[in-house]
């Protein structure tokens, strides 16, 4: 759905052979960080390049990796 009261923070890191990856949800309203419950690695391991849409239908995030990219989709 949609709530213009939130900014969604996907990242992740990769150093020394140890992946992070995480989504954190900011509610503007409250000034509260949260962590959204979230079903498959919405976060795989994306390097070189990553691109984010918003839409109302959710949150569309393309990236690759070793001339593999994929396309996930946040609801």
């Amino acid at each position: 759905g949609t709530n213009n009261n939130l900014i969604v923070y996907i990242g992740g890191a990769f150093m020394k052979e140890t992946d992070s990856n995480f989504t954190s949800v900011f509610d503007i309203t409250t000034q509260i960080w949260s962590i959204p419950v979230t079903s498959g690695n919405i976060t795989s391991r994306q390097r070189l390049y990553i691109h984010c849409i918003s839409s109302r239908n959710g949150i569309y995030v393309y990236g690759g990796n070793d001339n593999v990219f994929s396309m996930l989709k946040l609801d």
